[in-house]
């Protein structure tokens, strides 16, 4: 019986690393346990054949998954990535991310100790699939298109394919996906930092106006906030 294992991690599948971190995490199972049922993740073999093998059989699979103690190194990003005979976009600019991919995003991220559970989810979420050509599209050499963020594919579906990408490629895109939250992040700072002084700008002319018509005069309170406006703006605070 000759096995095929799994030697490296660019040929393991999100859907197996997944399920090396639930052995991984196992609290009943001791190590070598661990190792058999890491085996019988990335080899053609099963949990039977697996533990009828010798040591001296089973000693070149143990040693064929010892690059699962090694970090996994990031790839480049690709434009499109092909799973299930599918094509995928990857949504790498942040002013195209919706609403809806937004909210699904907050709300799986929401519970960190779930987030590998759940990377194939998240993953999902950025990934938009490619619309399928006619016969005359793809005759006049139309660009692809694609869908609207489930327009016809539902996230699960998505979901389920992103389970058979390459971990590699799939921790690439969860790195980029740190790093564009971050740049999300200071562009809503951004955002707020140029909103507030605006606001406070309104509040300020209103307070004016009042205070300079003849018909009503500000009370003790609207006075107060207006001096402290006038000392906020004139600060700088909010980098204008």
């Amino acid at each position: 019986m000759v096995a095929h294992i799994k030697d490296n991690w660019v040929d393991v599948t999100l859907g197996e690393f997944q399920q090396i971190l639930d052995i991984q995490s196992d609290k009943v199972l001791d190590d070598f346990s661990k190792d058999l049922k890491k085996i019988e993740v990335l080899s053609d073999l099963n949990e039977n054949e697996i533990n009828s093998l010798p040591m001296n059989k089973l000693k070149p699979l143990l040693s064929a998954i010892s690059f699962l103690s090694e970090e996994i190194k990031p790839v480049d990003l690709k434009d499109l990535y092909k799973v299930n005979n599918k094509e995928y976009k990857l949504v790498r600019d942040i002013t195209q991310i919706t609403g809806a991919q937004f909210t699904d995003l907050m709300a799986l991220l929401q519970d960190k100790d779930q987030v590998n559970k759940n990377l194939h989810l998240i993953v999902g979420v950025l990934m938009a699939p490619m619309k399928k050509q006619t016969f005359f599209s793809s005759l006049l050499r139309r660009k692809k298109q694609t869908e609207k963020y489930l327009e016809h594919t539902t996230l699960d579906d998505i979901a389920e394919d992103m389970l058979y990408m390459s971990i590699v490629d799939i921790h690439s895109i969860s790195n980029f996906f740190f790093a564009l939250s971050v740049k999300f992040q200071a562009v809503s700072f951004s955002w707020v930092e140029k909103q507030i002084p605006m606001q406070l700008n309104e509040v300020l002319k209103t307070l004016k106006e009042k205070r300079n018509s003849n018909k009503e005069k500000l009370n003790q309170t609207e006075e107060a906030l207006l001096q402290q406006i006038q000392l906020l703006l004139n600060a700088g605070i909010f980098g204008t």
